[in-house]
């Protein structure tokens, strides 16, 4: 158990260690319209960013550009940003507008706007666009913008305190669903009752606003869409080393199990799927494994040593969160062969031909994007489908080190 505590050790210290400056493939757009290619620094902004860092090619000096200075910018993380000039509801910058972590305002409308350039995250492109402004109250604000417009429109969403028969509660402003309705009750009246329903987060505007836009015939693809599909779209290969800790099951052989580290290796390949290449990709690998320990054989107490090594394909789905491509989570399955398997003592020999085996394998990784390699906690477990000796499920827990080539 020590040793299962070590590991998950080092994969948190090292969660905690990595502060990575990464530079991405990526673009800006200047005011003349023009297209710098080069490297952004991708920070994987929690806020909106108000500058952002850019260099033409790995050998030259960053530049600071901030959002009067440029139009838009992307990398191949997936994010495409666009610099505007715009008012939002600023009552929440105050720390007193917050109870229990939850913002709310003291009144139905804004008491205060706040006026200012930044960078927004553009969600959908079309007759009516669509923003995420993410405020320095970690509060997420939505803007709405009309083709042949220049002035942002918020999509108006606040909690408000309010007293009814002297007791305090909290009461919600949802205009964002009527300024929704105004766009398109004209052109497509059916949306309405499904607007009705919807709630303020990413998801439901980003439907809704694509729904619109159908309407009116004006649809457009967000420009670094087409930058992470060249970039990612790729399947990368890789080599894998899996140090671990392993235990056997078996009513033949009884020993202390996750007492000794094995080491591992084999090559690896992901695949991205093409929607979202970015957030989604199948990881697999092909590697061999050992085993060798020393116990005792059950029916005589006699010292006994089992031995066996395996070929295995583990096939995972591996999720990276939005907006932190650092991190990622893998989950599928193990199989393969597990070849060799012998139990000995100095009296029997108990070998057997390769067996077939499956079972599950999850595990959390972090990304050292700069070095194009992961390291990854990992549990994965073997259950044999036809065994013709007496060893049952083999588990193993460790770390998974993958280092991606092209």
């Amino acid at each position: 158990m020590k040793k299962i505590a070590l590991l998950l050790t080092i994969v948190s210290i090292s969660s905690l260690s990595i502060a990575q400056e990464y530079y991405r493939r990526g673009y800006v757009v200047t005011l003349e319209n023009d297209t710098i290619n080069g490297l952004i620094n991708d920070k994987e902004w929690q806020y909106s960013p108000q500058l952002v860092e850019f260099k033409e090619n790995e050998n030259s000096a960053p530049k600071t550009y901030r959002p009067q200075e440029i139009k838009a910018f992307t990398t191949t993380s997936g994010v495409y940003y666009e610099s505007h000039h715009f008012k939002f509801d600023g009552d929440f910058l105050n720390d007193a507008a917050k109870s229990n972590g939850i913002n709310y305002g003291t009144t139905r409308t804004p008491l205060r706007w706040v006026e200012g350039d930044y960078f927004l995250e553009v969600l959908v492109m079309g007759k009516f666009s669509l923003f995420k402004f993410n405020d320095p109250a970690d509060r997420i604000h939505f803007m709405i913008l009309e083709q042949g417009k220049s002035e942002l429109e918020e999509l108006q969403y606040r909690l408000y305190s309010t007293k009814i028969e002297g007791m305090s509660t909290v009461s919600t402003n949802e205009n964002y669903k009527q300024q929704l309705i105004n766009l398109c009750s004209e052109r497509c009246p059916d949306l309405k009752s499904k607007i009705l329903k919807i709630s303020y987060n990413d998801r439901h505007l980003i439907q809704t606003l694509e729904t619109i836009n159908k309407c009116f015939k004006s649809e457009k693809q967000i420009p670094s869409l087409k930058l992470i599909q060249s970039e990612i779209k790729k399947p990368k290969f890789g080599i894998v080393a899996y140090v671990y800790l392993g235990k056997t099951n078996t009513t033949l052989f009884s020993y202390e199990g996750f007492n000794k580290v094995y080491l591992a290796g084999g090559i690896s390949l992901e695949v991205f799927s093409k929607k979202r290449p970015n957030r989604f990709s199948v990881y697999n690998e092909l590697k061999f494994k050992t085993f060798n320990e020393k116990g005792l054989y059950t029916f005589s107490s006699n010292p006994a040593t089992l031995k066996f090594q395996s070929l295995k394909l583990t096939s995972m789905f591996r999720v990276t969160p939005k907006k932190i491509s650092t991190l990622y989570l893998n989950a599928g399955l193990n199989y393969g062969f597990r070849l060799n398997s012998s139990l000995t003592t100095s009296q029997i020999s108990l070998p057997s031909n390769a067996e077939f085996e499956l079972g599950p394998a999850i595990g959390f990784g972090i990304k050292i994007l700069p070095l194009k390699a992961s390291i990854e906690l990992r549990a994965e477990f073997d259950f044999p489908v036809k065994s013709q000796t007496d060893f049952n499920t083999n588990q193993t827990i460790g770390i998974a080190i993958n280092k991606q080539f092209f």
